[in-house]
């Protein structure tokens, strides 16, 4: 299927239905659209709007849709969250990202806005497997209850505070303050940023490791940008 335009005639054609929350769903799956526009002439009358498998690399451009309530954008390019997306969306509740690209953590940030974001899910971006994500994720999204479908623990929160009043959480930031957002090329592996004190961790992983097959992993790891994810997530260090 080629890639179309999101024109208003697409969308004024595209199904409407109930969900089973009752909720006014528009569906504008698979048209392999490369990014929202004309929203505007939906005239603000859904509370769901599925994007899922198309070609959009940046979560933005929207008119102001204060029904907006769920975005399900499963299955695109997703690289890049609008700075904007609050004052658009202000009453956006659940965001669905799963099998994207957002890649550098500080992406997150652009949804602290977003005071009744309850429900969201990265799973499946390069940045879930950094090591610390869902801590990080927690701590700037205070609204989230559930995240990548797993309940926030009261606990977890606590880590989160702890470790982002620590000098390694303060380390961190700064580390992730410097990330550049990748561009992604359909067909082409996405290159996730890695900070200077993760490649070396990883040159120095290589250097140590004791089998042909864990060289190649850390390589291909390093090649892809892929910081290596520690299982018991240490909080008094950054790199574990």
């Amino acid at each position: 299927q080629k890639t179309m335009r999101l024109t208003a005639e697409v969308i004024l054609g595209a199904k409407v239905c109930l969900n089973a929350l009752k909720d006014r769903e528009l569906d504008l799956r698979g048209f392999k659209i490369p990014m929202i526009e004309n929203l505007g002439v939906t005239q603000n009358q859904f509370d769901t709007i599925d994007f899922s498998d198309n070609e959009i690399k940046k979560l933005g451009n929207f008119p102001l849709m204060k029904r907006l309530t769920t975005i399900y954008i499963t299955n695109n390019f997703v690289s890049q969250i609008d700075r904007e997306i609050s004052s658009k969306l202000p009453n956006l509740d659940c965001l669905i990202l799963t099998n994207n690209k957002i890649s550098v953590l500080s992406e997150v940030n652009n949804l602290s806005g977003c005071r009744y974001l309850t429900m969201a899910s990265f799973i499946e971006n390069p940045i879930a497997y950094q090591q610390h994500y869902r801590l990080y994720v927690i701590h700037n999204l205070p609204s989230v209850k559930y995240l990548d479908f797993k309940k926030v623990k009261l606990e977890e929160r606590k880590r989160a505070a702890r470790l982002f009043k620590s000098e390694a959480g303060r380390t961190m930031n700064e580390d992730i303050s410097k990330q550049k957002v990748a561009t992604f090329v359909p067909g082409q592996p996405a290159k996730v940023p890695l900070t200077v004190s993760q490649r070396n961790k990883i040159l120095q992983m290589i250097q140590t490791a004791k089998t042909s097959e864990e060289i190649d992993r850390l390589e291909k790891m390093l090649d892809a940008g892929i910081f290596p994810k520690v299982e018991e997530e240490k909080e008094g260090s950054w790199m574990g």
